[in-house]
């Protein structure tokens, strides 16, 4: 009985060859072609021993001191934070050589308006003046511009 055979030549671990139509066995190309390019596919790839990719950086800034008035602080709805306020404040620069910023948005965490919680804590309302900082950007790719204050508290 032929299917007795096949069974105890698979039972005994015997390979069984495999003929293709036309009387040819499988040809040894395809695992090297396969081989090829998975070795072809893969050199692009980082290993452990690749330094990690930078992006964005290093950057450089320059650091330009003065004061932000709050001029507007409006309800701007809901954000990761909470209820969000879209709060609008004007740089003065220390130097007169340096130009004035007006209608900049107030921005906290990543770049969401700030909160209630964050505007009473650090007692943030219109007319205000903080010190703070302007970082304009002088070597790099990173954000142009980013406006720095020493006195809040990150508190969302």
């Amino acid at each position: 009985m032929p299917g007795a055979r096949i069974s105890r030549d698979f039972a005994a671990g015997r390979r069984i060859p495999r003929i293709r139509p036309g009387g040819r066995r499988p040809s040894a190309l395809v695992p090297l072609l396969a081989a090829l390019c998975w070795v072809f596919l893969s050199a692009g790839c980082t290993t452990a021993a690749d330094p990690p990719l930078r992006v964005g950086g290093p950057c450089e800034y320059r650091d330009v001191p003065g004061t932000c008035r709050v001029d507007t602080i409006e309800p701007s709805g809901a954000n990761a934070y909470g209820q969000g306020f879209r709060t609008l404040f004007t740089f003065l620069p220390e130097s007169s050589s340096e130009p004035q910023a007006a209608g900049v948005p107030l921005k906290i965490g990543d770049g969401q308006d700030p909160t209630d919680r964050y505007l009473r804590e650090n007692r943030i309302e219109p007319g205000r003046l903080f010190p703070c900082v302007r970082r304009v950007l002088a070597r790099g790719t990173c954000t142009p511009v980013v406006y720095a204050f020493p006195e809040f508290r990150d508190v969302y």
